[in-house]
């Protein structure tokens, strides 16, 4: 009996530690932070996306591949708040560049800027979304 309530908490651990949104979303490169953040029309699509997201108690990585017409890009994203797979925020603050990253309820918004030499900003901003099967 207590071989198996440890088998049971073990697996369970598993389950809560490793959390995956795991389809692959459509990845969109939008005009604004504000057409970002909504993924809207203005947004053009330039891939698909996916997310493994993996939580240690309260803090996490989030596992990104990004899939493009010619590249598999995979990147982690580490110190993240994670609630679940589809609620988590990701930022990282450099001095020449600052990323964020967040998903939230199931809609990912992605801003990254750097800093150029001239003193101007370079902003660059995505989202995803679910993809939507058309019956044709």
């Amino acid at each position: 009996m207590v071989i198996k309530c440890k088998i049971v908490a073990i697996f369970g651990f598993f389950v809560t530690s490793v959390l995956s949104a795991g389809e692959s979303y459509d990845f969109y490169s939008c005009p604004s932070i504000e057409s970002g953040k909504v993924c809207s029309e203005k947004c053009e699509k330039i891939g698909n996306i996916s997310f493994d997201v993996r939580r240690v108690l309260k803090d996490g990585n989030v596992n990104v591949t990004l899939f493009t017409e010619n590249e598999v890009a995979p990147e982690t994203l580490k110190n993240c708040e994670i609630q679940n797979a589809n609620n988590w925020f990701c930022e990282t603050i450099e001095v020449f560049q600052e990323q964020s990253h967040s998903m939230s309820a199931g809609l990912y918004f992605g801003k990254k800027i750097f800093r150029m030499l001239d003193g101007e900003d370079d902003v660059s901003v995505y989202c995803a979304r679910e993809r939507v099967l058309s019956l044709q």
